[in-house]
């Protein structure tokens, strides 16, 4: 039981160490500390269901996930490049595993909260970090001072117009840091409101991640927050704790647009950024003269060539462009009619179970999974510009997900058995 919980902790802790510095190469594909652990943790699933800790339940969720890798398997036989679709269709099946294990070493409510309470202190942490390098940034500009930037350094000075580049925690790029915000921002937005007698931490977490999400300079990620604020509009009801009141947000947001405004008229700097964003060159804008929909064209156009079951996991679009930015094109040129449809399904029936199970939670579990739930809303709307259906940490915070739907409604005697997937709402 102790290893399961060290493990899970682990794994948790690991996926927000993306960057190339925390991971190492095997046959050209690159190995995650996130996969490792996930790795270590196999023999305990194997032990699990020889000593009947872990019972398989089979539900249409998993049915719809297995179908889309299973399609991803079939495409590799009409690949461009069988190697490298090869190489995804493993790391997707490894993040599938990812998956079920942190449904699985989640299991009772004592390690799920344990495990919930080390994500917010993680998450904290990560955008802390990444709202130190826009502070670094700026000194070692303004002050002339070096302090140091980590892991590699500034990114994307030109690109952004600005001097202390944009903040990517520890992660690749700058994309996911904004993503990461999002979903913190909804994750906290959520607590706040919820009925919680100690609302100190998620203000400071709802605080911090907006900042962050503002500093990142992702439209995406600005896109999916929005989005995820709509999102909690129609499940607001499924939380009884959940005070979701529009002149609460209408002052929160007067109090973040006040905060922007101060900060552009003190900080030129700060305007030039905006405008480089919000009115970009035509190749960077968000609309079907920028390079993300140029691209999200070829691919579709791509897909048509193969409409039933794609080209293959991580094809490229051609010889000339090997970055597909959308969730939705990459689904479609990848997989597609089928594999597209098992993944949407997949998504559809994940939060169609939220939707079922969130009112019979028990009460304290309301607005964790509440969180969850809005914060996955957000990061899955924004992947549709710029996808992370890759990262360890989505398929992670689904798990989580899951795992608050399953022992939000066990009773704690029942809580020591695992169960994978979830059972149909009745």
């Amino acid at each position: 039981m102790k290893l399961n919980r060290l493990l899970l902790y682990g794994i948790i802790i690991a996926l927000f160490f993306e960057a190339r510095q925390f991971s190492f190469l095997v046959l050209g594909a690159r190995i995650r500390s996130a996969q490792v652990l996930a790795c270590a943790a196999i023999p305990l699933v194997l032990v699990g269901f020889l000593c009947k800790k872990w019972a398989f339940q089979k539900t249409r969720l998993d049915l719809f996930l297995w179908s889309y890798l299973g399609i991803n398997g079939l495409a590799i036989l009409n690949s461009r490049d069988a190697h490298r679709s090869v190489k995804i269709a493993l790391l997707l099946f490894s993040l599938a595993l990812l998956y079920y294990l942190v449904i699985y070493l989640a299991f009772t409510m004592e390690i799920f909260s344990r495990a919930f309470n080390l994500l917010v202190w993680v998450g904290i942490g990560e955008i802390v970090f990444g709202l130190y390098q826009v502070a670094a940034g700026v000194s070692n500009f303004a002050l002339k001072t070096r302090l140091p930037i980590y892991p590699a350094g500034i990114l994307q000075q030109k690109y952004l117009s600005s001097p202390w580049g944009r903040p990517y925690g520890t992660f690749v790029e700058p994309d996911w840091y904004g993503a990461i915000c999002a979903f913190y921002a909804l994750f906290f937005f959520v607590l706040l409101f919820s009925d919680r007698k100690r609302k100190c931490l998620p203000a400071a977490g709802l605080i911090l991640s907006l900042a962050g999400l503002f500093l990142s300079f992702v439209r995406a990620a600005w896109l999916g927050f929005v989005f995820g604020l709509v999102w909690l509009v129609l499940f607001r009801k499924r939380s009884f704790r959940f005070g979701f009141h529009p002149a609460r947000l209408a002052r929160l947001a007067l109090f973040f647009l006040v905060a922007i405004l101060v900060l552009v008229l003190l900080f030129p700097q700060l305007r030039t950024v905006l405008l480089k964003r919000f009115l970009p060159p035509e190749n960077e804008r968000l609309t079907t003269l920028g390079i993300r929909f140029v691209n999200m064209k070829l691919s579709f156009q791509s897909f048509l060539e193969s409409p039933l079951i794609g080209h293959g996991p991580g094809t490229p679009i051609s010889q000339k462009v090997q970055f597909n930015p959308s969730l939705i094109t990459t689904l479609l040129d990848d997989t597609g009619i089928l594999g597209f449809s098992a993944f949407a399904l997949f998504l559809f029936s994940l939060f169609r179970m939220a939707w079922k199970k969130l009112p019979n939670l028990e009460v304290r579990f309301q607005p964790l999974s509440l969180g969850l739930f809005a914060g996955l809303a957000g990061l899955f709307f924004s992947y549709i510009f710029t996808t992370g259906l890759w990262l360890p940490l989505t398929w992670a915070f689904m798990g989580l997900a899951v795992a608050s739907l399953n022992v939000g409604t066990l009773p704690t005697a029942a809580s020591e058995t695992a169960r994978v997937g979830t059972q149909e709402p009745g």
